[in-house]
């Protein structure tokens, strides 16, 4: 029992370098305008997809499944939640993108649909470390939040301060 507590912090602590070695190349990523993701939620989706694919030919092939009700529950469970995660890091990776000029940002997620903005309609900048994400917010109530993940905020976050915005 005792290995096994090992090994769940081990993987723990390897996924957590990994996410801060994704987000340090993000902040190194020179775009020149753009915002997109780089390759982590698509390396996410693939690695979902392949253990949904695991989880459904268990199902399909290993008839010890259907023994019991818990066993059967859980391995249905396990195959909605890596396909759903799956499915959701692919429109992660396809669907969020921006552009960013020293005028105005354009932005667009599945999530929160278009947004354009300028600039100068900028009230205020936040970054929630929780999240690991700025929160632009505009005069027009308009929210824009950018993610550390995402390729090019380091350069829309040059921009702000620029223009005079502190950001810590």
């Amino acid at each position: 029992m005792g290995y096994r507590i090992f090994v769940y912090l081990a993987l723990g602590v390897l996924v957590g370098l990994i996410f801060t070695a994704f987000q340090q190349s993000a902040r190194r990523k020179i775009t020149e305008g753009t915002i997109q993701h780089g390759p982590l939620p698509l390396i996410m989706a693939w690695f979902c997809t392949f253990f949904a694919g695991v989880f459904v030919w268990i199902f399909i092939f290993d008839d010890s499944v259907f023994a019991s009700m818990s066993s059967m529950v859980l391995l249905i469970s396990l195959m909605i939640l890596f396909a759903g995660f799956a499915w959701w890091s692919f429109v992660e990776y396809y669907k969020v993108r921006g552009t960013f000029d020293y005028d105005r940002i354009k932005f667009h997620t599945p999530w929160t649909g278009s947004k354009h903005e300028l600039w100068d309609d900028l009230i205020s900048v936040e970054y929630v470390d929780s999240m690991s994400w700025y929160t632009l917010k505009f005069e027009s109530g308009v929210i824009i939040r950018i993610s550390e993940y995402l390729q090019g905020h380091a350069e829309v976050i040059e921009i702000l301060q620029s223009r005079g915005f502190d950001i810590e």
